[in-house]
């Protein structure tokens, strides 16, 4: 017959209890003893070492030269524990280990005593069972709103929330389309047909062609890790594309930068946002990394400036020049960069910015519009990109620094050059910022053929 006995001798403060089965088999007698995840008190309710032995009552043993019958110890703990926490925690222990006590011995009756004695980790793998039971791996998703879901926990672990946003957005675009469709959408169930439907729907809803193009593109990422997981995909799939619309996106030209310069602003927060767009333009950065420069980024070496940071949305640490031209702005605050401003705030203070200096020719471009008529019910996903014609400073927003400091620098600075400095991971994704013709990037171009 089996007993459980439990145990505390430690003097550091809520350490475990452990645990000690007792069993004899043909004579020999056996014990496996383990830790418990059961504790006892905090610091500074331990007078003492001491230790629990669980007959039919709980009692608690105090380890000292004094007195140790039972009766003397059931008075101290009685007498000790007069504060509600304590006996709270009295009655937590007592449950806890009486229940912990059923279990063993509930399985010690269930099992092959002569395979206990075998193995040294049985009472060590029973409670890894009760306290670390291995999590049952869920099935993979078949539909692609729950396979979203997913790819985001397994696949994005480690990714930033603002990617983890951007599949978000097309989860809630798929639901909204099954709605529409009356039905779920099946990995395996995309195919041409899918695709002509994803097509319409997102023609109705007026999509541009680019957000078509981008958002098929992660569908068929889910798609493809479906398939890595073991789930059915059409032989369609891979084959299956929308084109790119080119689009072609403003920068500011020199005459413009020059005339952004010497407007006079009166309001401090235009101030401030004017020299935080000189600074994008000089340093070609997101706003994202540029509106958390400090001058403590700031560092000379060989007579050079520089300021060193890590970009947030690639995570890699770079230096990029820091010139006279965005020195010589810091020079009217004692070498402090302006106030930082949110997102939001600063691509209307340029906008403002802009236009007080003048960069009003009409210029092709995309705005934001609501496309329902209360304007006042609208949601995020009742706005789409619409092509307009509108006076240039209506078409600026944070991004035109770094176009920008791409396109005047693209042909002047060895594009090896210019991809450290902006991050970008290759010379075919830095051109979707450049935004001179060919001819423009051959004459720019012109000095390195002398």
């Amino acid at each position: 017959m089996a007993s459980v006995n439990f145990l505390y001798r430690s003097r550091k403060p809520n350490d475990p209890i452990e645990v000690r089965l007792s069993f004899s088999h043909e004579g020999k007698p056996y014990r496996l003893t383990e830790k418990t995840q059961i504790t006892v008190f905090s610091k500074d309710q331990i007078k003492s070492n001491f230790k629990l032995d669980f007959y039919n009552d709980f009692i608690l043993k105090k380890a000292t030269n004094g007195k140790t019958d039972k009766r003397t110890l059931k008075h101290f703990f009685e007498s000790n524990l007069k504060d509600r926490e304590m006996k709270k925690s009295q009655l937590n222990i007592k449950s806890e280990s009486f229940e912990l006590q059923n279990q063993i011995i509930d399985a010690f009756n269930n099992s092959n005593i002569e395979n206990i004695i075998e193995d040294k980790n049985w009472l060590k793998d029973l409670l890894n069972q009760k306290y670390r039971p291995i999590k049952k791996k869920s099935p993979v998703p078949e539909n692609l709103t729950s396979f979203i879901d997913y790819y985001i926990e397994n696949k994005l672990k480690e990714h930033k929330d603002s990617t983890k946003k951007k599949y978000r957005v097309v989860k809630n675009k798929m639901l909204r389309f099954e709605k529409f469709r009356e039905s779920k959408i099946l990995i395996k169930n995309i195919n041409e047909d899918f695709k002509n439907e994803f097509d319409n729907y997102y023609t109705q809803n007026a999509y541009s062609q680019n957000t078509k193009q981008r958002e098929f593109v992660m569908v068929k990422t889910f798609c493809l890790y479906a398939k890595f997981k073991g789930i059915e995909t059409h032989h369609e799939l891979e084959s299956l594309s929308f084109k790119r619309k080119e689009v072609k996106h403003i920068f500011i030209n020199k005459n413009e930068i020059e005339a952004i310069k010497k407007v006079k602003l009166q309001k401090e927060h235009l101030i401030a946002a004017r020299d935080w767009l000189l600074i994008s333009i000089y340093t070609g950065q997101r706003i994202s990394d540029f509106m958390r420069f400090t001058k403590d980024m700031i560092r000379v070496e060989d007579e050079k400036y520089l300021i060193e940071f890590t970009q947030e949305k690639t995570n890699k640490p770079v230096s990029v020049p820091f010139t006279k031209k965005s020195r010589d702005i810091l020079e009217k605050t004692n070498g402090e960069f302006p106030k930082a401003m949110s997102h939001q705030k600063y691509n209307l203070y340029i906008k403002e910015v802009c236009r007080l200096a003048g960069l009003d020719d009409l210029t092709n471009g995309t705005i934001k519009k609501c496309i329902i008529e209360d304007n006042k019910k609208a949601e995020k996903h009742d706005y789409r990109s619409v092509e307009v014609t509108v006076p240039k400073w209506m078409l600026v927003s944070s991004h035109i620094g770094r176009r920008t400091f791409a396109t005047l620098n693209y042909g002047k600075v060895p594009t090896s050059y210019l991809i450290q400095v902006t991050g970008h991971s290759s010379d075919d994704q830095l051109r979707t910022y450049l935004q001179k013709g060919q001819k423009e990037l051959v004459l720019d171009s012109y000095s390195f053929y002398e």
